[in-house]
């Protein structure tokens, strides 16, 4: 199957192409904290709205934002998102898997837990299912788990976002 990302398309060109082969819904997955020297790797997954109403404007590399931008994307994102997910692989799993398996483990975990299964999954790295693209993609999805999972490992101590019927949980 051939799909054709249009150029110019904006942020959400990558999930509209899916969606016009069929392939929705789209799910964005990563992780922070696979190169910190303490703490759990977090993962997050999230697919977002088609909706033109539940799109989400300044939405952007986490890396781009202000903590305080980040903070306020982060409550839009658990908002607005058709579902997000996320889990925390402690340290010590970390080191008894290595980190590169420990970090497939834990976005494939976080696609697994999302409440509404996803088509396609688009992640920065490594495949997670089978259905999945790599690379670095500008992607609405993409960009809004980047956000979740940066914002959820930066709090002083880890907190599971507010609790929202789309969230199915933390946890390992």
């Amino acid at each position: 199957m051939t799909v054709v990302v249009r150029s110019g398309g904006g942020l959400y060109s990558y999930e509209r192409a899916l969606a016009r082969a069929g392939l929705t819904p789209v799910a964005g997955a990563d992780e922070a904290g696979r190169g910190a020297c303490a703490g759990p790797l977090v993962a997050a997954a999230t697919i977002l709205s088609d909706r033109k109403s539940r799109q989400i404007m300044g939405l952007r590399d986490s890396k781009l934002l202000t903590e305080r931008a980040r903070e306020g994307l982060y409550d839009e994102i658990l908002d607005k998102a058709v579902a997000v997910a996320w889990v925390e692989v402690p340290p010590a799993e970390c080191d008894a898997l290595g980190m590169h398996v420990a970090d497939i483990t834990a976005l494939r975990r976080a696609v697994l837990r999302l409440s509404t299964p996803p088509a396609f999954v688009i992640t920065d790295g490594f495949p997670v299912l089978s259905s999945s693209l790599t690379g670095s993609p500008s992607t609405g999805s993409a960009w809004a788990l980047w956000g979740c999972g940066r914002a959820t490992r930066s709090q002083p101590a880890w907190r599971p976002p507010r609790s929202s019927p789309k969230s199915r949980g933390t946890g390992s």
